[in-house]
C-alpha cells in the first residue's frame, strides 16, 4: 500500500495551491495523479496506470485499501496544505480507537 500511494503522489510535503476549501477526494485524486475525472473507473485507471502489481490479488487489495481510505469518494476532507498531511488527518479518523480498544507493540 505505501508504495501505491508513493506512486500515485499522496507521500509529498510539496505545498499544493489548488488545495481549496469544498474540495472533494474525488477531486483532489483527479487533481493528485491526473485522472481524466473524477469518476471512480478513471481513478482506476490511473492506479493501473501508475502502480505496479505482482499479481490480480495484490492489486485488488490496493484499490480496497484506497475506496476504505475514502480516496474515490465524495466526502469532503480535513484539508491542510499538502497532500500528506490531508492523507494523515484523514488516516487519523478512521484508525482512531474506540473506547475501551488499545493498541499492543511487541518487539
Amino acid at each position: 500500500m505505501a508504495k501505491a500511494l508513493i506512486d500515485l503522489g499522496w507521500i509529498n510535503l510539496e505545498e499544493k495551491l489548488w488545495l481549496k476549501d469544498g474540495m472533494t477526494w474525488a477531486e483532489i485524486q483527479k487533481q493528485a495523479t491526473g485522472a481524466a475525472s473524477a469518476e471512480e473507473n478513471d481513478f482506476v485507471a490511473k492506479v493501473d496506470e501508475l502502480c505496479t502489481f505482482s499479481s490480480a490479488e495484490e492489486r485488488d487489495k490496493i484499490l480496497s485499501g484506497l475506496r476504505w481510505m475514502g480516496l474515490f469518494s465524495d466526502q469532503m476532507p480535513t484539508l491542510h496544505s499538502n497532500l500528506l498531511d490531508t492523507l494523515s488527518a484523514q488516516l487519523e479518523k478512521l484508525c482512531n480507537f474506540s473506547p475501551g480498544e488499545r493498541d499492543l507493540v511487541m518487539l
